[in-house]
């Protein structure tokens, strides 16, 4: 079974890949000025790219472009990158890693920025692996870094001493602005409390092309949800395979099926179009089988009947990752896995005595329990959605050195999003 799940869902995933349409209408213009439109496959860049791949028609061949033959391209409505040729300030803003230069090091290089804003005054990002940096433009000056760096700096006198440092900054880019884009209803108090974050500085561009009466374009993505919140009942299918080494046969318990009922964290990752998302899931869940069963001990001709009780309360909380295939604006179907830490209380395997004598019925505690999933699910208009997901193996008698407890668990789980 466990075998075959896996397999339905690569393969639903593998077709879904397949047929997801990820090439968006836009343009790209060359080195000579030529304006090409075609279809662009939006990546929604985390870091800003060097090159994107294109097809000129929906059945075209796919092709590559890079920075060195593209000066301009964007995504019609969604985003829009310019070639830059200068200087950039790679210095790490990690505590740990700061230096005590205040004056940024720069060094130049060929980049696309991504348009924030467009106008008199513009506004542009680079992104990389953490690293983010502002730039602007104005109609009297090309573009050039807003400058804002971290670096250390000492108490005292004292050397080697890591404590004597402080951790300053070289706020240059207020002293830039207020320079470079001067305007009546701008006082250098408000510039001077614009913190070095997209948001304010974009903020700070809209009103100063409005108090000069420019038209302006902002480009700046807005923020969607990020965080979501889930309700998922659900019932879960499961077996228990009992094992002993003293027996000579595998005790297969019938299971019952149980309901679950789970809260689930959602965080949606900001980049890659929301395709990416960490999922927590607090789930509260009670197990109960009972199978009368006839034990044969190895070596002797010896048999006893016993009941068999399974009572099995846990709380689950599964860490997980997520991914979303978009169907079309309403549908997307999801994979996701994830690794549980299981706690468990007020839980056994019971085995009960059939005789006169019952003072030989044996209690196994039900102990610590890790394991990790696998789901497949869909989800309608970002509210309902529904998943199948699958448990791997795992022993929930870790506790005995002769008894293995080999519990595994098919669950379809119901999903609402209250925000």
């Amino acid at each position: 079974m466990q075998k075959h799940f896996l397999i339905l869902v690569i393969s639903i995933l593998s077709y879904s890949v397949y047929a997801q349409n990820t090439y968006e209408k836009g343009y790209f213009i060359n080195n000579i000025g030529i304006k090409t439109d075609c279809l662009i496959k939006n990546l929604d860049w985390e870091s800003n790219p060097t090159e994107f791949k294109y097809k000129l028609s929906e059945n075209a061949k796919i092709k590559q472009i890079g920075i060195e033959l593209v000066k301009e391209f964007g995504i019609t409505g969604i985003s829009k990158y310019t070639r830059f040729y200068g200087n950039i300030d790679r210095a790490s803003d990690k505590t740990d890693e700061l230096s005590e230069e205040r004056n940024p090091i720069f060094k130049k290089e060929k980049l696309f920025l991504k348009v924030l804003l467009e106008g008199d005054a513009s506004l542009y990002q680079y992104s990389d692996m953490g690293l983010i940096r502002y730039f602007y433009k104005t109609k009297n000056l090309n573009i050039e870094q807003l400058v804002y760096k971290r670096y250390l700096g000492k108490n005292n006198k004292s050397k080697a001493d890591f404590t004597n440092y402080k951790v300053l900054k070289n706020t240059l880019y207020r002293q830039q602005l207020w320079n470079h884009l001067k305007c009546h209803s701008i006082s250098i108090k408000e510039i001077k409390r614009i913190k070095y974050y997209e948001k304010e500085l974009i903020n700070f561009f809209i009103k100063y092309n409005e108090c000069i009466n420019s038209n302006y374009t902002s480009l700046s993505k807005k923020k969607s949800n990020l965080f979501h919140l889930n309700i998922r009942p659900g019932i879960n299918s499961y077996s228990i395979d009992l094992i002993n080494t003293y027996t000579t046969k595998k005790v297969a318990i019938k299971p019952n099926p149980a309901f679950r009922f789970g809260v689930e964290a959602e965080v949606i990752m900001p980049f890659n179009n929301n395709k990416w998302s960490f999922i927590v899931e607090p789930t509260y869940q009670h197990l109960k089988s009972e199978e009368e069963v006839v034990f044969t001990y190895s070596h002797t001709d010896y048999t006893e009947t016993r009941n068999v009780i399974f009572d099995y309360k846990s709380l689950e909380i599964p860490f997980g990752i997520r991914y979303y295939l978009f169907l079309n604006n309403k549908s997307k179907l999801f994979i996701n896995t994830s690794y549980i830490v299981g706690l468990s209380f007020n839980s056994e395997i019971a085995l009960i005595q059939i005789a006169e004598d019952a003072s030989a019925s044996t209690h196994y505690e039900i102990g610590y329990r890790d394991n990790f999933t696998v789901g497949f699910g869909y989800k309608y208009d970002d509210k309902l959605s529904a998943e199948i997901r699958y448990g791997f193996v795992g022993d929930v008698l870790p506790n005995y050195v002769y008894w293995f407890g080999e519990y595994q668990s098919t669950s379809l789980l119901i999903g609402y999003t209250l925000f």
